[in-house]
């Protein structure tokens, strides 16, 4: 089925759409920090994707600049969060591009 994940003052939190209960799955406070659900850290999330298969959620940490991954697999309170890299910039994407087009 669907899993409802919002992003909510630095939190990324479940809606169970059956009762209207919200649980905060990873993410506690303003910051970063790669750990296990609400230990981790994040600044400003945005957007979340979640794989078909529903094991794992990408989530844009905007205030940090990173893609973000959680591991959805298992219990929600057991979300572990990784840093997957940076988000690319005007900047970056068009040094990329022009190293690109020499080859």
């Amino acid at each position: 089925g669907d899993i409802p994940l919002v992003t909510e003052f630095h939190k990324i939190r479940i809606v169970d759409l059956n009762n209207g209960t919200v649980t905060t799955v990873a993410g506690s406070a303003q910051g970063m920090l790669e750990d296990t659900g609400t230990l981790a850290e994040f600044d400003q999330p945005r957007h979340i994707a979640v794989s078909p298969d529903t094991f794992t959620g990408l989530i844009s940490d905007t205030g940090n600049h990173r893609i973000r991954k959680i591991d959805l697999h298992g219990a929600f309170g057991a979300c572990k969060c990784q840093d997957c890299g940076t988000l690319f910039t005007a900047s970056s994407s068009s040094s990329s591009s022009s190293s690109a087009g020499g080859r």
